[in-house]
Formats: C-alpha cells, sequence, structure tokens
C-alpha cells in the first residue's frame, strides 16, 4: 500500500467531456484515467472525484459563464453533471461536489484529504488549464504535494495544455506521465 498518496480525478464529466474539440484526446486520457483508476485502487490508495455541478435554479453558477444556464449544463439533478460511466465512482472511491474551478474553494476536499492522511495528490482530468492547474495551486498553498499526470490530462488545446503543465512544474508541483508515476508510486 502507498501511503499518503490520493489520485484526484477532475471534472470528468458528462456535459463537460461533450464539449471538448479532439475526441480521440479525450478517450485516450479517459483510457489512461481508467488504467490509473484501477492501479489505485489495487494499491489501496484513495480514489477521489471531484465534479462541478449547479442546483437546477443556477443561483450558484458562475456569473461569467453565462451559457452554463442557457445550456442548462451541470445541473446537479440531471445525468450531463455526472461522472461518465467509464470512470463511475466506485465503492469506497469519494466524490467531492463543488461549485467553483478550484476543487478547494468552499468544499471539504481539504478535510477529506487531511483524514486521510494524504500529502501527495496525482492529478488526472479535464480541464489541465483550469481545473487541474486551479486546483494544484491552492494544494500547494495548503502544503500537499502535486503530481500531475500529462497524459491524463487534456485541455481545449495542445498550446493550453502544455502551457498549464509548464507553470505547474515550474512552482506549483510535479509532472509525469501514468506510466511513471506508477512506477516511481509502486
Amino acid at each position: 500500500m502507498t501511503t499518503g498518496v490520493a489520485l484526484h480525478v477532475l471534472d470528468m464529466q458528462n456535459d463537460i467531456l461533450g464539449f471538448q474539440p479532439d475526441k480521440a484526446k479525450v478517450q485516450e486520457v479517459v483510457a489512461t484515467i481508467g488504467h490509473m483508476a484501477s492501479w489505485a485502487r489495487k494499491a489501496k490508495i484513495p480514489v477521489i472525484y471531484s465534479r462541478v455541478a449547479y442546483r437546477s435554479t443556477y443561483i450558484d453558477t458562475l456569473p461569467q459563464l453565462p451559457a452554463i444556464k442557457e445550456y442548462r449544463m451541470l445541473d446537479e439533478t440531471q445525468s450531463g453533471s455526472a461522472v461518465i460511466d467509464e470512470l463511475a465512482p466506485q465503492d469506497g472511491d469519494i466524490v467531492i461536489v463543488k461549485r467553483r474551478i478550484n476543487a478547494f474553494y468552499n468544499t471539504d476536499l481539504e478535510l477529506v484529504l487531511r483524514a486521510l492522511k494524504v500529502n501527495t495528490l496525482l492529478y488526472t482530468g479535464i480541464s489541465t488549464a483550469r481545473v487541474v492547474e486551479s486546483t494544484a495551486r491552492a494544494a500547494s498553498d495548503r502544503d500537499f504535494r502535486n503530481i500531475v499526470v500529462s497524459d491524463a490530462c487534456s485541455a481545449d488545446t495542445p498550446e493550453k495544455h502544455q502551457n498549464a503543465l509548464d507553470s505547474i512544474a515550474d512552482f506549483f508541483g510535479e509532472v509525469t506521465s501514468a506510466q511513471e508515476a506508477i512506477r516511481t508510486l509502486a
């Protein structure tokens, strides 16, 4: 068992993945996250999902993104806000519901991580340039070790993905492949 580590799967939801421009890349990321989640469960590493969801009135949505309300996206009562079936949480996994991009903001994520005695987070998910980077920055401020799994993340464009990875690697954490993360932490 690898102690102190958790796998964090971010925003792998029906509505979000439906808007990704590169469907082939999304499928590669889904496959890699699925592999990592299987490995983590076998290694007794907690798997934590964060998903963004809003009340059906959208009173709590992002004001700078009116399209969320306009297109009725990420309504917590609808299947669009659910984690995709291929990566659905299993018994024992933890799901954090958030209302903003950063998974720490106004959630109980830090409380859960401290209770699990986690000090290292492996990040996967979409979008590298939004949820992954903002959550890794917040985690860094909370003294967590961050490892971003580069081939288990994606962004709207390859440039945004790479820029986010470069920013994280510059100061907020480590960037590695899934294969290297598993080899290092096994």
